[in-house]
């Protein structure tokens, strides 16, 4: 980039990750931002060949965490309900944020788009997004090789130790699913 001819918008961003990748020693860089999800469809335009990580954590977790959270006002606390019902707003929120990610996420080529649950168990997400996008890393630790083999036969997870508690108590009339939609 040291020519006088403009440079576009994509190159000028590109330009930048590649500096902060080789200053890092890092052959492949990105950006974590959550809002991003908002943007697939105008950043798969301007790096078509990217590829997109949708880390979706448990919506009662984020829930929770957001009607506590300082800066609530940034995210969901900047709807008109808030101040009403600030936990079925966070719900909302978060639900359609999901669904935004997952449906422009998956208009994608295959191979562009890659859905991971923060909460899978005794994995780190490190490990999770680089296997999910088969992306250059360390090897898994032994024990994390081994929850991934049994995972992708159909096996049990390893159990958790008794001293961890559940992370949601039950609610009359909430039901739990799966189903991010």
């Amino acid at each position: 980039m040291n020519s006088d001819e403009p440079v576009s918008y994509a190159s000028f961003v590109s330009a930048i990750f590649d500096l902060y990748g080789q200053r890092k020693g890092k052959s492949l860089v990105g950006d974590k931002t959550p809002s991003y999800v908002l943007n697939i469809p105008t950043l798969h335009g301007l790096w078509p060949q990217a590829k997109f990580v949708h880390i979706i954590r448990d919506g009662r977790d984020v829930c929770l965490s957001m009607v506590n959270w300082k800066k609530a006002h940034v995210a969901a606390g900047r709807l008109s309900t808030w101040t009403e019902d600030p936990l079925l707003t966070a719900a909302l929120w978060w639900k359609h944020r999901v669904r935004l990610g997952r449906e422009d996420g998956g208009a994608l080529r295959p191979g562009l788009h890659y859905e991971i649950r923060y909460e899978t168990p005794r994995l780190s997400t490190g490990y999770r997004v680089r296997g999910a996008v088969r992306l250059p890393g360390p090897a898994l630790p032994r024990r994390d090789a081994e929850i991934l083999r049994r995972a992708g036969k159909g096996g049990s997870q390893p159990r958790r130790k008794k001293s961890v508690a559940p992370r949601h108590p039950r609610s009359e009339g909430l039901e739990v699913t799966d189903d991010f939609g």
